[in-house]
């Protein structure tokens, strides 16, 4: 948490002093990222030390940890189809930009996507760390206070995106985050309102993943997502080359996708 407030911090600074010198945008946006992943890097690595959290994790028994890799094979094998996962799921976004490009309004789409799917984004987010709850509290905690703690996370901050896209007040938000461009908001509202459902969505698809990395099914997150980023550029694509908004394909895109994957998740946990 702390790390994450100062990495919030240096991206406030930098941007702040960097736009007030009229540096160069790309090498303000690059020194503020990677200053960023360094000052949250250093202090996570400096909390776990003063922590002890290395002694703490060789002092657990073998009963626990006998079901986690325990040679480098072993690590590499679990950890790759993670790794690969992220891969397929940045780049099917990069091909969604390409087919974006393509719609018949390629050019104010371009420009509404990245606004409204950061926006959303980044209020989804907030479900993120489900995964990690997950992983360390499943045996500990009963399935009802999971159910229950997912639920009530995925619904709270599913509120945020409602309140924007189906609200004056709402709106009005809206208009101050985009700048108050006509073009920009009339554009982005529907897509807001498409994927006004996408935190509780995110919050099942990290409940479902935390469930399969803790029993060690690693690969069938990465079939998931391979499912997911195929039916989101096969949906999308579809909606464009049939004279859709490309904003708009984009966001049908991305529901299918993840309500897919949501689905082969299931499956998966139910597998023996």
């Amino acid at each position: 948490g702390w790390a994450s407030v100062a990495r919030l911090t240096w991206v406030i600074v930098t941007l702040a002093v960097g736009v007030s010198l009229r540096l160069d945008g790309a090498f303000l946006a690059g020194i503020t990222m990677m200053g960023a992943i360094l000052i949250e890097a250093v202090l996570v690595t400096w909390f776990c030390l003063r922590l002890g959290a290395i002694s703490i994790l060789n002092q657990q028994g073998y009963s626990e940890t006998k079901k986690l890799p325990q040679t480098f094979g072993e690590v590499t094998f679990y950890y790759f189809p993670l790794a690969s996962t992220m891969l397929l799921v940045w780049g099917a976004r990069a091909i969604l930009l390409s087919l974006i490009a393509r719609a018949f309004d390629g050019s104010i789409a371009l420009a509404v996507w990245p606004a409204a799917w950061g926006l959303l984004l980044s209020i989804a987010n907030g479900t993120r760390m489900i995964q990690q709850v997950v992983i360390s509290t499943y045996e500990e905690t009963s399935r009802r206070t999971l159910v229950a703690f997912v639920i009530i996370v995925g619904l709270s901050f599913t509120l945020i995106p409602f309140f924007l896209g189906f609200t004056d007040q709402g709106l009005f938000l809206l208009r101050q985050f985009l700048g108050n461009n006509p073009s920009l908001v009339n554009a982005s509202r529907p897509i807001i309102q498409i994927l006004s459902c996408l935190p509780l969505l995110l919050a099942l698809q990290n409940t479902f993943q935390g469930l399969l990395i803790h029993k060690g099914k690693n690969w069938f997150i990465n079939l998931a997502t391979l499912v997911a980023a195929i039916l989101t550029l096969v949906v999308c694509g579809t909606l464009i080359f049939t004279r859709h908004s490309g904003a708009n394909s984009a966001a049908y895109g991305m529901l299918a996708g993840v309500i897919s994957e949501i689905i082969v998740l299931f499956f998966a946990l139910q597998s023996k």
